[in-house]
This record gives structure tokens, C-alpha cells and sequence, in this order.
């Protein structure tokens, strides 16, 4: 739900000391408060004097931004720690990013107060001996409504009159400019480009509900139309195999941070721009194409572009006897209680069937949700691929999603399945997937006996098999994953008091999940996933 107004607008804030004056993206309905004229003493070396406080008109969102002199020794890095400190703020998130074209030191906090726990979204740069702190506080539930707008103040923030950091962000390193995530020009266009394709169905939504009638299309029906694209070639993004190797500098990355493992590369079709990888997360082997980064954590399967416009998470998900139409059920409730007034639409097509939600937001930014399902093992296990896309390019996604749903078959290629592949032109890789891998007929031991533990009510042990299975930061979303699939089950059985323990345990394991973050971008990455969590965790 989007509780900060109408969209930013550039706001140019005069300077109150050092020619301190800058420009930044704020909605035009939150409140500037003034401030008091008072001389600064900046021989308290905590003291930082506040050059803006600006308010949303009906709840507690709060920007602020504040500055002193440089300190005389240490990095941006020592700084940042040192007042974080000294303000009682343990960062659950810290990492190196940028301020416009500063250097920076961004992460998360949460601190108590008496409407209970707040977000301290912080950001600290120097320029020419001046050290800057902005921060945005939102009570933890609404903290996800303005992640978009934070990261839309740090890509445009100007100051009026730049003079270039003179300080390393971390010691040892050298003094200059990161590359900032994103122009201010292409960020303005990129909010206007989806701001037109959200009001364009808006007004198509308005002129159906005028004649009585609900709009039916959707990404699922439209990626399935006949001038669809039907090659891996047609959402290549390059014309090689690079992001997928394992030792491509960001996937190798990832892999040292302990975000997931590249998955092994099986064959590749040139022609078609087609890998083939085997998935360890869901003992199977599918195909993708060029130019994405794949990775897999032992729970998922992650395809990430580069521009992070598109994540499509792959994961196995049971039948449990229940019918397309209840499984479904299921993900529209969810959506319901994340979002104010979320549209759906829902579509069969041969083996897979889907559900598309729009009308979303996270933060001030549009988007839309895909999830498709299909049936690939004969344990009543499915293979389920969520597609979070900008409007723009939800289509192409849903599309991409269902051949790569289409592609996957369980198990370990045997010799006449690589003799085909080979056969069809296909260049085989020596790597293939261990003999550990799941088959159809065995799912990972150690998850087997998580649930029999968690079901025979030794949930710590659980925990600890799930820590010890999954050799990176994604147990503990595992763990969180377990307690909110014990909420559900307890709230469905009518044991409140359950329920309401399981959803604690699961807001702190996903909280938990976002403190191994250990980079801005992987902080941002964190906290986004945390905040689509606790969105679709219902309330008890």
C-alpha cells in the first residue's frame, strides 16, 4: 500500500551553512518544516546541524538531512559507524552506493519508539571536507511503501555547489567517484514512461467498468497471442553465454557473498541464444537465454537483468490436492491483503495456468506480478515462477517464463538426451549436474526431515537443519518461509495464539535475512525481497 501521496517532484532546498544547498526528489504534499537559526557547535564531535526535515501530511515519514565538518582522519566508512553509534543504531543492512555521483555509505536500521519499531533508511557522503547524512524513517510496516522514493532521493540528489570528495569511503581505498545507479535524466524518464503505461490501463480499466464490463487481458493472454515471441532468441540480451559463467565478475560476486551459486552449464544453442542449465533447487534442467545472471540457492532458482527492471523466481511448490482454481484462490487472498485495490486476471493454456496481478505499487513505483504454474513431477509437486516486472516489460517477461516453465524436465539428461541435444546442434558442456541433485522420486533429504520435525513440533531443530542445508544467506528466508507456512496452517485451523507466535518468528527471521547483506546493492536487493514478504504476510 502507497502511503507517500503523489508522485516526487524536484525540490531545491537553500543552504543554511557551507553553501550546503541541494536538490532532491520529494512528493509535493509533504510538509518542509523550519528550523531553528542557532549557531552550530561543532566541537561536540557528534553534533551534525539539520538542513531540511521534511514530513508526509498524515503519517510518520520522515526525511531529514543534516551535515558538519569532515573529521580530520579516518574514512567515510569510520565516520558513518561512529555516529551510527553513537545514535544507538545497529545497521542491519550497510554498504558502499552513491549519492548522485558522491561516493556513499548506505544502509538500515530499526530503532524502537512508541508507535513501535522504525526503519532509519541512512546515507552519509563527504564533499570538500563536508559530511553529509540523509536519512527517510517509516514505521516498520510502511517501510516498503517508500523504498522507490529512497532510492529515487539518492540517484538525484545535486548539490548546488559540488566541490568532489576528498576522503576514501573505506580505508585503503582510493579517493574518488562511484558510478551513481542511475542518471537523474533517466531516472525522470523511466518514472514517466511507466507513469504513461499505468494511466493508460487505468483509463482503459475506467472506460470497461463505464459499460459494465471488466477488462480479461492480462500479460498472461497477451504473451500467449499469435505475433508472440516463440525463441529463446527473441529475450536474449546478448549474443553469448558470458553472465553464466560461474566465474563472471558479478556472479562470482554474488557467490563469495553467499548470495546463490551460478547453476552448471549443460549445452548451449548459439542459434537460438538458449543455455541449458541443471537447477539443484528444483532437481531440474531447463533452458534460458543469453545475457541473463542465473543463480541458485538451493531453495530457487533466481534469473536476474541487468538493468533490474525483471526478477523471475523459480521455485517447487505442492499440489496438496488442491485444484487450479484453489491454488489460485490462494495467491489472489495474498494480494488482497498486500495491496490496496490489486486487479487479476487468471488464464489456462495446455499445462500451465497463471494469474496476473496489476495495479500494484511498491514505493512510487508501478509494477506488476505473474505467477505461473505447472505440473512436472509425479509427486503432485509444482513448479511455480513468479515474475515481478515494470508494466512496460511484463509481457516479454511472462512470455520468457512460460517457455522456460515449458523447457524444464526433472532430473539428470540422460546419454540419449545429450546425444539429442547434441544432435540438434547443441555445443555440450563437461559440467553436469552432481548425483546429489534431487530426482522426482527424492526431494532433498535434509528437507524431508525439516518438515517432519517443524510437524512434529521441534521447530528449532527444523531451524537448525534448514541453517546447516543451505550454506548461504537464504536459510534464514527459508526458515522465515517455514514460519509463515505454519501461520497459514494455524490461522487456518482456528489457533490465533499460534499463528500470532509463527508470524512473529517469521518477521524476525526475514529481518534477520536482510543484516548478511554486505553492499548497498545487495542491502537493496535484501530489503525488497523482505518487504514483498512481509506485504504478502497476512495479519492475525
Amino acid at each position: 500500500m502507497s502511503t507517500s501521496g503523489p508522485a516526487p517532484v524536484s525540490r531545491t532546498f537553500d543552504a543554511r551553512v557551507a553553501e550546503l544547498g541541494f536538490t532532491l526528489p520529494l512528493p509535493p504534499d509533504w510538509i518542509s518544516h523550519e528550523l531553528p537559526s542557532e549557531e552550530p557547535d561543532f566541537g561536540n564531535p557528534t553534533l551534525l546541524v539539520p538542513l531540511a526535515v521534511v514530513t508526509a501530511p498524515h503519517s510518520a515519514l520522515i526525511f531529514a538531512i543534516a551535515a558538519r565538518p569532515a573529521y580530520d582522519d579516518g574514512s567515510l566508512h569510520d565516520w558513518a559507524r561512529y555516529l551510527l553509534e553513537h545514535n544507538g543504531l545497529t545497521p542491519r543492512t550497510l554498504g558502499i552506493h552513491a549519492i548522485g555521483t558522491l561516493p556513499a555509505i548506505v544502509g538500515e536500521a530499526v530503532q524502537p519508539s512508541d508507535m513501535g519499531p522504525m526503519v532509519v533508511r541512512f546515507a552519509f557522503c563527504e564533499d570538500g571536507r563536508r559530511l553529509l547524512n540523509l536519512t527517510l524513517t517509516a514505521p516498520e510496516m510502511l517501510a516498503g511503501t517508500v523504498q522507490g522514493l529512497w532510492f529515487e532521493i539518492l540517484s538525484q540528489f545535486v548539490l548546488t555547489t559540488p566541490r568532489g570528495p576528498t576522503v576514501p569511503v573505506m580505508s585503503g581505498t582510493p579517493v574518488g567517484n562511484v558510478e551513481a545507479p542511475e542518471s537523474p535524466a533517466a531516472a525522470v524518464a523511466a518514472a514517466k514512461a511507466a507513469a504513461l503505461v499505468e494511466e493508460a490501463r487505468a483509463a482503459a480499466a475506467r472506460a470497461a467498468a463505464q459499460i459494465g464490463q471488466v477488462p480479461v487481458e492480462s500479460p498472461i493472454t497477451r504473451s500467449r497471442s499469435p505475433d508472440s515471441p516463440t525463441t529463446f532468441r527473441s529475450h536474449a540480451l546478448a549474443d553469448s553465454p558470458a553472465t553464466l559463467d560461474p566465474e563472471h565478475p558479478i556472479n562470482a560476486n554474488l557467490r563469495e557473498r553467499g548470495i546463490g551459486l551460478t547453476p552448471n552449464l549443460l549445452a548451449v544453442d548459439a542459434a537460438d541464444c538458449r543455455a541449458t542449465l541443471g537447477s539443484g533447487a528444483l532437481g531440474s534442467v531447463m533452458d534460458v537465454p543469453f545475457g541473463w545472471h542465473v543463480l541458485d540457492d538451493g531453495a530457487r532458482t533466481l534469473l536476474l537483468d541487468p538493468s533490474d527492471e525483471v526478477q523471475i523466481h523459480i521455485e517447487l511448490v505442492p499440489r496438496d490436492d488442491r485444484d487450479n482454481g484453489t491454488i489460485l484462490d490462494a495467491y489472489e487472498s495474498e494480494a488482497m491483503d498486500a495491496y490496496p485495490s490489486p486487479r487479476f486476471a487468471r488464464h489456462t493454456e495446455g499445462e500451465i495456468f497463471g494469474l496476473a496481478v496489476s495495479g500494484i505499487h511498491t514505493g512510487n513505483e508501478a509494477i506488476e506480478q505473474v505467477h505461473l504454474f505447472r505440473e512436472l513431477r509425479p509427486d503432485g509437486m509444482m513448479i511455480r515462477a513468479r515474475i515481478t516486472s515494470t508494466p512496460v516489460r511484463v509481457d516479454a517477461s511472462t512470455n520468457l517464463a512460460a517457455q522456460i516453465l515449458r523447457s524444464a524436465r526433472h532430473g539428470i539428461p540422460s546419454e540419449p538426451e545429450d546425444e539429442e541435444m547434441a544432435g540438434a546442434g547443441a555445443e555440450m558442456s563437461e559440467e553436469v549436474p552432481a548425483p546429489s541433485v534431487p530426482t522426482p522420486e527424492r526431494p532433498p533429504a535434509w528437507f524431508l526431515r525439516a518438515q517432519q520435525l517443524e510437524e512434529a513440533g521441534d521447530v528449532e531443530a527444523a531451524e537448525r537443519l534448514i541453517k546447516d542445508s543451505i550454506p548461504n544467506a537464504w536459510y534464514a528466508h527459508a526458515i522465515a518461509d517455514l514460519h509463515r507456512d505454519r501461520l497459514l496452517r494455524f490461522q487456518k485451523a482456528g489457533d490465533l495464539v499460534a499463528a500470532r507466535a509463527a508470524r512473529k518468528a517469521a518477521v524476525d527471521w526475514i529481518g534477520t535475512f536482510t543484516t548478511f547483506a554486505t553492499s548497498g546493492g545487495e542491502g537493496a536487493a535484501f530489503s525488497y525481497d523482505r518487504d514483498l514478504f512481509l506485504a504478502a504476510l497476512p495479519e492475525v
